[in-house]
């Protein structure tokens, strides 16, 4: 019985530098993703103010309604995906961006319920030390949209050609909905060769047969956040 004390205890030491090793590496990742500088306009104070870009609405509306609310995670939520899990065997959905955010900054993808722990614990401990600006800035700023495009502002820049305070609602859309759906690499590809900056709707009618399935993943979205902009601008 001792032998069994002392190893469970070794593991939870083990468990708590480890937590405390990736803490600090993930509060270094959102002071320097969370600047405005040369590659981004976003900063904690703009992504809070009344004039931050619609792009940044568009993303709290499609990936986390209730962020400035939370500390990091949803009791409802994981309640949700423990039954996802459970019943259907499935798993995924109950992240919040403060969860994204820390998959970002560590780069795992494992589809595991320790990862999904960790992540929580650690969003958790996240909002101890940073302001949700500075957690949401850090993200726009580093968020995967596409090969080659972390970053809103990057993604804005060689999709349309224009820094993301600048994209209409219909690019705001395209852009928000790229989240869970990156651009594809023949389309990301296409679209750095010099030329006119397209539209939305031209990007996906040019796509449409040969990527049809992205395609329709990123209209529905966009149709999706087109309806509850009114509903949800207020509140996020």
């Amino acid at each position: 019985m001792g032998q069994r004390q002392l190893r469970n205890g070794l593991s939870l030491r083990k468990f708590l530098i480890g937590m405390n090793e990736d803490l600090d590496v993930l509060t270094s990742w959102v002071r320097q993703h969370g600047l405005a500088d040369w590659h981004s306009s976003i900063d904690a104070t703009y992504i809070q103010s009344k004039d931050r870009p619609p792009v940044v609405t568009d993303i709290l509306i499609l990936e986390d309604r209730k962020f400035f609310s939370h500390r990091g995670f949803e009791v409802r939520a994981i309640a949700r995906g423990a039954k996802r899990r459970f019943v259907y065997g499935k798993f995924g959905g109950i992240s919040t961006i403060d969860q994204l955010l820390v998959r970002t900054c560590f780069k795992r993808s494992e589809r595991t319920i320790s990862r999904k722990g960790r992540e929580i614990i650690l969003a958790y401990i996240l909002n101890m030390h940073q302001s949700k600006g500075e957690i949401l800035a850090a993200f726009v700023n580093s968020a995967y949209f596409g090969p080659r495009l972390n970053g809103v502002d990057t993604a804005a820049e060689v999709i349309f050609g224009c820094r993301a305070c600048d994209l209409s609602d219909n690019k705001s859309a395209l852009i928000a909905s790229l989240l869970p759906y990156p651009l594809p690499a023949n389309i990301s590809l296409d679209l750095r060769r010099k030329g006119p900056a397209p539209s939305s709707e031209e990007i996906l009618l040019k796509y449409d047969l040969s990527n049809p399935w992205w395609v329709s993943r990123i209209k529905m979205r966009m149709s999706y956040v087109t309806q509850l902009r009114a509903k949800y601008s207020e509140v996020v």
